[in-house]
C-alpha cells in the first residue's frame, strides 16, 4: 500500500459527520469535459496506439470504485458526472448539462445519450441513482463519500436521461461530492464476480490484475468521447520499494512512475531533457500533527499553541520536502474560498513565544510522545527537527515510529499519547469538507477535540450560501481553529508523477486523480 492509498483509507474510517457542504460558484461549460489542473507536455497532433508503462508503489487494496484505494491506477475505468476546475467550477462529464438551484438545494443532471457500460448496456439515470444510494453505506468502503452524501434527502429520475438530487438544507458543497463519485456498473457489481471485475463507462477497461505484480487496462473502443482514448493500453507495474521502481524507469523499462521519492523528484527536475515532472500544485494534502485533547497535558490550549510556535515550517519545507511544497498553518490551499494568506502565517517559528506560553501555563520539564507513521521518511525527518527545537525550550519529544495500521487504530479511538502524525485531505476544495473529515469533524475528530462553539461554526460553513456571510463564517472558523490549535498543519504534500519526454497529455484533477483519457505516446 503506498502513502496516498494509506491516507485515503485512514480518512475512510473517520466516523460520523455533520452535513458536509460548502460554497460553490456557478458551473462553467468548457468545450471538453474536465479542465486539467496539471498536465504533461503536448503537441497539436496526438498519436493513437501504444502501451503506457507506469510504475506504482504498493499493491492495490481494493478493486471497488467507491473505495479509496486504487486512486491513480484503476480510476481510469470509471467516469464521473462532473469535475471541478482550479476555480472550483463544476464541468459536466457524463452529463450534457446541469442546472443548480439558486438556493443550493437541488442539482439536476441531463445525461449524455448513447453512453454505454463496458458490457454494452446503456448508461441511465437509474444507474446514477444506484451509485448514490450505494455510497450512503459506510460499509462499502467509501467512508468519506458516505459522510459527504449526508445532505442528500431525495433522488428523482423523471426519465432515463435525467436525474435530480435534492437536499432539505442548502448543499453548496455538492460539487465536491460529485467529482469524487465514480460511476460503477450496478449489474456487474452485484454479480457473483463483481468484486473482482471492475466495470465502468470510462476510457479504459479492466483486463487483468496479478496481485503484487501488475494491473493492465485496455482501450475502450466504444468510448462515448469520440476518438478517445489514444492509448491501446496502460500497464501498471507494482513495486515494493522506490529504488527498484526508479531504476526500472531510468533504464527505460517504464514510461513513468507515480509518486516518486522527493529526492528522486528533485533530481528529475534538474534534467528536463530526460524527465517531465508533473506536479499538482493547486491540489494536495496537508502534512500535520494532531494533539490528543482527551488526555493531559495536550488538553491544555496554551501548550498546544506553544507546540505550534515551535514548528519550523520553512526549514521543514526546505530540508525535508526539498522545496516541493509550501508551509501551511491552515488546512486550506489557495483554490479554496476559505484560504487566507495572512492567516496561513499565523504561527511563525518563534521559540521565545513558545517558551513564554509554557511558563504562563506553569509547564516545565515536559516530556511528550510523537507517534508517527514508521513508513514515512518525511515524518521521520520532521520528527527529528521538531525534537531538536523543542529541546531548546525544555520539552523532551520521544519519537515513536508506529506501524500504519496500528497508528490508524490509535487515531480512530484517540488512544495515542501526546502527538500523532496525520495528513489532511482535499485542502484545495470547499471549506465544508473539513467538517466531514476525521481531522476537523466537530463530532468525531482524531484529536478528540469537542466544543459547542466549534460545532456551530462547522455547521455554518457547510450550509451558508450568501457570498458575504460565507466569508464571515469562514473567518470565524479559521480563527477558532488557529486559536485552539488541536491540529497543527505543517506543509502541503504535492501529488507528483514523473514521465519520459515521449509521454503527453496526462492530467491531474482537483480531486487529485491522475487521468490518462487524453494521454498519448510518441512513436518509440
Amino acid at each position: 500500500m503506498n502513502r496516498r492509498q494509506t491516507l485515503r483509507l485512514l480518512a475512510a474510517s473517520g466516523g460520523a459527520a455533520l452535513l458536509t457542504a460548502c460554497a460553490a460558484p456557478a458551473p462553467s461549460s468548457p468545450t471538453t469535459p474536465g479542465t486539467p489542473v496539471a498536465k504533461s507536455a503536448s503537441t497539436p497532433t496526438p498519436r493513437s496506439g501504444g502501451t503506457l508503462r507506469l510504475g506504482t508503489l504498493g499493491d492495490l487494496v481494493t478493486l471497488d470504485g467507491h473505495a479509496s484505494g486504487p486512486f491513480d491506477t484503476l480510476y481510469q475505468v470509471w467516469d464521473l458526472l462532473g469535475v471541478e476546475d482550479e476555480k472550483l467550477n463544476l464541468t459536466p462529464v457524463l452529463a450534457e448539462s446541469l442546472d443548480w438551484s439558486a438556493d443550493a438545494r437541488q442539482l439536476k443532471f441531463n445525461l449524455h445519450k448513447g453512453v454505454t457500460w463496458h458490457t454494452g448496456r446503456e448508461f441511465t439515470s437509474d444507474d446514477v441513482r444506484w451509485n448514490l444510494e450505494r455510497v450512503r453505506d459506510p460499509k462499502v468502503g467509501g467512508g468519506i463519500l458516505a459522510s459527504y452524501v449526508k445532505p442528500l434527502t431525495a433522488i428523482e429520475t423523471p426519465d432515463k436521461s435525467t436525474i435530480v438530487l435534492k437536499s432539505d438544507d442548502p448543499w453548496p458543497g455538492v460539487f465536491d461530492f460529485i467529482q469524487h463519485l465514480n460511476m460503477i456498473d450496478p449489474v456487474t457489481a452485484q454479480g457473483p464476480d463483481g468484486p473482482n471485475k471492475p466495470v465502468g463507462t470510462g476510457p479504459f477497461m479492466f483486463a487483468e490484475y496479478a496481485q503484487g505484480d501488475h494491473l493492465r487496462l485496455t482501450k475502450n473502443k466504444d468510448y462515448w468521447r469520440s476518438s478517445l482514448p489514444y492509448l491501446d493500453e496502460i500497464v501498471f507495474t507494482i513495486f515494493r520499494d522506490p529504488q527498484s521502481m526508479a531504476a526500472q524507469f531510468e533504464a527505460g523499462a517504464l514510461d513513468g512512475v507515480l509518486t516518486p521519492t522527493l529526492r528522486d523528484t528533485q533530481r528529475y527536475q534538474q534534467d528536463p531533457t530526460k524527465f517531465q515532472v508533473l506536479l499538482n500544485r493547486p491540489a494536495g494534502d496537508a502534512l500535520m500533527i494532531l494533539c490528543n485533547c482527551t488526555v493531559e497535558p495536550t488538553n491544555n490550549k496554551q501548550l498546544r499553541q506553544a507546540l505550534d510556535y515551535a514548528l519550523d515550517r520553512q526549514r521543514i519545507v526546505d530540508t525535508v520536502l526539498l522545496g516541493i511544497s509550501r508551509p501551511m498553518d491552515l488546512p486550506y490551499l489557495p483554490p479554496s474560498p476559505a484560504f487566507d494568506e495572512s492567516k496561513n502565517a499565523y504561527y511563525t517559528f518563534d521559540l521565545d513565544k513558545a517558551r513564554a506560553l509554557l511558563q504562563s501555563a506553569n509547564i516545565s520539564n515536559l516530556e511528550l510522545n510523537f507517534n508517527f507513521t514508521s513508513t514515512s521518511t518525511e515524518f521521520s525527518a520532521i520528527a527529528q527537527i521538531y525534537a531538536a527545537d523543542l529541546a531548546k525550550i525544555g520539552v523532551k519529544l520521544n519519537l515513536v515510529p508506529t506501524e500504519p495500521v496500528t497508528l490508524t487504530q490509535q487515531l480512530v479511538t484517540q488512544k495515542y499519547s501526546g502527538l500523532a502524525s496525520a495528513t489532511s485531505l482535499y485542502g484545495s476544495l470547499h471549506p465544508g469538507l473539513m467538517s466531514g473529515n476525521p481531522y476537523y469533524n466537530p463530532l468525531n475528530n482524531w484529536s478528540g477535540f469537542h466544543d459547542p462553539t466549534y460545532t456551530d461554526l462547522a455547521t455554518a460553513i457547510t450550509v451558508e450560501v450568501d457570498p458575504a456571510r460565507q466569508q464571515q463564517v469562514y473567518a470565524h472558523w479559521r480563527d477558532f481553529v488557529l486559536d485552539q490549535a488541536f491540529s497543527l498543519p505543517i506543509a502541503q504534500s504535492v501529488p507528483r508523477t514523473v514521465v519520459s519526454p515521449r509521454v503527453h497529455g496526462l492530467q491531474y484533477t482537483m480531486a487529485e486523480m491522475l487521468k490518462a483519457t487524453e494521454a498519448w505516446l510518441d512513436v518509440a
